[in-house]
Formats: structure tokens, sequence, C-alpha cells
């Protein structure tokens, strides 16, 4: 890495939030975790 001068690898976000463990099951789980946060978000707008 230190040859192509290459300080760390791509990260991945989800809606702004970091995946900190890179994997498939990392992932799913943020994504799941952020799907859920959008959910509550839209119950919140429609009580309004």
């Amino acid at each position: 890495m230190r040859a192509l001068r290459v300080n760390r690898t791509p990260g991945f976000f989800v809606n702004g939030t970091p995946l900190r463990d890179f994997g498939e099951a990392p992932l799913k789980a943020l994504v799941e975790q952020e799907l859920k946060k959008g959910s509550s978000q839209k119950t919140e707008n429609k009580a309004r």
C-alpha cells in the first residue's frame, strides 16, 4: 500500500453512518438499523 501511496481502504456509509466492520452481516445490520430510523421518522411525521 505504501508503494501506491494509499493510506487506507475505501469506507462505506449508509445514510451518512459509517460501516465500522466490513462484511455482509455488519452491512445488513447497518441497513436494517437505518431503515428502522426512517420508519420511525415517517411515523412521527404522520402524527403531526
